[in-house]
């Protein structure tokens, strides 16, 4: 889900005579955050109902080993938020330039565990599962960390290279503005998705048979 909010505007106002041409109105500032809430914890769902509600889920790699059920799992909730801020150069007509020199994106991401409610009345299978999940939030949170001056830098080059925009005619330079931010959603969004792969593959490393085994080893007997 992607929201919007505006910052301020900074007009220059033209001389009288129009031209062709749009001033360059500085570099955009480009920043890249992580907006990490704790997880939540939910404890309603069974192993067969977790199995059965997330099969078809891409995160959860323990499905396609076959003949497991889920005892637990980590839903990342990954979204972003932009905000962008501009310079106007306007003709006194109410035709002119825009120019994007702020750009803040926000990677929100919170993450819900699911521990299966089978697990409760169990200590230590409750304890290697929340940490097996608690693994997974950790990894979340280091692909983030690692890939969000990535995008920064691409998004920086990206907007620099766009530079001022126009001129546009009189009404027409907020739509101008709404037009130039989703071109810049656009070019966000593979960037997006290339994190989302990342992550897959680094969790991959912790849903595996082997580590399954090994971890359902502790808690033999009881």
């Amino acid at each position: 889900m992607i929201g919007f909010v505006p910052f301020t505007l900074a007009t220059l106002l033209l001389p009288v005579a129009a031209s062709s041409a749009c001033p360059n109105m500085g570099r955009a500032q480009v920043q890249v955050s992580i907006n990490a809430a704790d997880p939540t914890y939910d404890t309603s769902m069974t192993q067969e109902e977790l199995t059965t509600g997330f099969a078809n889920n891409p995160d959860s790699t323990l499905t396609t080993e076959g003949g497991w059920h889920l005892a637990g799992l980590t839903l990342s909730n990954i979204q972003n938020a932009f905000a962008a801020g501009y310079e106007q150069a306007l003709w006194p007509d109410g035709s002119g330039c825009i120019q994007m020199t702020e750009l803040s994106i926000d990677l929100v991401y919170t993450p819900v565990i699911y521990i299966a409610a089978d697990h409760m009345h169990n200590q230590c299978r409750y304890t290697v599962t929340l940490a097996h999940e608690q693994r997974h939030v950790g990894t979340d949170l280091q692909v983030f960390n690692d890939y969000a001056p990535r995008m920064q830098a691409a998004l920086t080059a990206f907007v620099n290279r766009l530079g001022p925009q126009g001129p546009f005619p009189p009404g027409q330079i907020q739509a101008a503005q709404d037009a130039l931010l989703a071109q810049v959603e656009a070019a966000a969004e593979p960037m997006m998705e290339q994190l989302i792969e990342t992550r897959r593959e680094r969790q991959a490393v912790f849903d595996t048979q082997s580590n399954y085994l090994r971890e359902g080893a502790l808690c033999q007997g009881e």
